[in-house]
């Protein structure tokens, strides 16, 4: 509820949709896939093969970090959690094996959205 027009956002970019695109292809349990598809891979907290759940998709803490911190003091400073990802984040999965049209500064223009690094509308 806090971050509702950043969630709305996600939801219709690729990154929400991330592991569908997994189910899709049968590769939901293909090791070299699912990391890059769901949050935290095998990360305290976060998702394994067989353990995704609501921690399915690229979700927030994929780029900004675990978030526990800041959720538990949503009013307080944003503990913890990384405002402007740098590009090896992204290259993390980005990479020239599964993604060799990428090209950083052309993909976060595309990150950009009301309530997700632009002024909410």
């Amino acid at each position: 509820t806090c971050h509702a027009a950043a969630h709305t956002w996600w939801r219709g970019h690729a990154h929400g949709r991330a592991y569908a695109t997994l189910e899709q292809r049968d590769k939901n349990f293909n090791l070299s896939c699912v990391g890059c598809h769901v949050t935290g891979y095998l990360e305290p907290g976060g998702s394994t093969v067989t353990h995704v759940g609501p921690l399915a998709d690229v979700g927030c803490e994929s780029c900004h970090g675990p978030g526990s911190m800041h959720a538990s003091r949503p009013t307080g400073a944003a503990v913890n959690v990384v405002r402007a990802p740098e590009e090896r984040t992204c290259r993390g999965c980005h990479n020239p094996e599964h993604s060799d049209r990428f090209h950083f500064p052309t993909y976060r223009q595309m990150l950009l959205a009301p309530g997700h690094g632009l002024p909410p509308t």
